[in-house]
């Protein structure tokens, strides 16, 4: 049988937990019969399934619901993982700033004016600024030295734009409840065995009627060579306009 743990549920009666990658938390929502204790407004949610348990840190109660039907009354908690948090915070500084040569700007030597900063490096001053610790940022490619500009910026965004550039995204692992980077299309195969669901979509593009290309103005020039009247000299008149 599966099981939730939430500070302060006494009986629940389902839970459903969507899995997201990136910045966003993953969203738990949970059943449970009313109570008239009260509830944590955060705390670890665990899940155990035979010898299987699987803890999110750091959680947070977001919101609730209480519904009526004929079976009786059912409170619906939303609960959010860690990664409410990371909402939050602000980070500044330049680095990779290029000189009027295109080098980077190193300070001449001096480690406190050097602005060279690997991808690595700025991953991890963005995880500690969202107050993250014991992160895995090694699958993050480390050849670049991309410029980033952060004036009061939120460490969390800054971290995703620089994952997406790079073809990563971050998460949370579910073993360890650390944060890691990990590259886009790869990981552990699906695992085999019977199929418990399968949904099928469809959703084709929509196509145009026609493409119509709109230009903008463009400046021309013609020049006519011209036979003046009353002159040795060959005149030359100059049209220039738009259409």
């Amino acid at each position: 049988q599966g099981l939730v743990y939430f500070p302060g549920i006494q009986q629940f009666e389902s839970a459903t937990i969507n899995l997201a990658h990136g910045i966003s938390p993953s969203t738990s929502t949970i059943s449970i019969a009313p109570q008239t204790t009260p509830l944590a407004a955060d705390g670890d949610l665990q899940l155990s399934f035979g010898s299987t348990r699987i803890t999110f840190k750091d959680c947070k109660l977001d919101a609730g619901a209480i519904s009526y039907d004929q079976s009786g009354a059912i409170v619906s908690l939303t609960v959010l993982d860690r990664r409410w948090r990371w909402e939050f915070g602000t980070i500044s500084g330049t680095y990779n700033r290029r000189q009027a040569d295109g080098l980077i700007d190193t300070g001449n030597g001096d480690a406190q004016d050097n602005t060279e900063r690997t991808p690595q490096e700025l991953a991890k001053l963005l995880f500690e600024a969202m107050g993250e610790s014991g992160f895995d940022v090694k699958q993050l490619p480390n050849d670049t030295r991309p410029l980033v500009e952060w004036d009061a910026a939120v460490p969390a965004q800054e971290l995703a734009r620089l994952c997406d550039s790079l073809g990563c995204h971050v998460t949370i692992e579910l073993k360890t409840s650390k944060a890691k980077i990990v590259r886009v299309g790869k990981g552990a195969n699906i695992p085999s065995g019977p199929i418990m669901s399968d949904v099928l979509e469809l959703n084709p593009a929509n196509k145009p009627d026609g493409v119509t290309v709109l230009c903008n103005y463009t400046r021309f020039q013609a020049d006519f060579e011209l036979e003046a009247v009353g002159a040795r000299q060959a005149a030359a008149l100059k049209v220039v306009g738009l259409g």
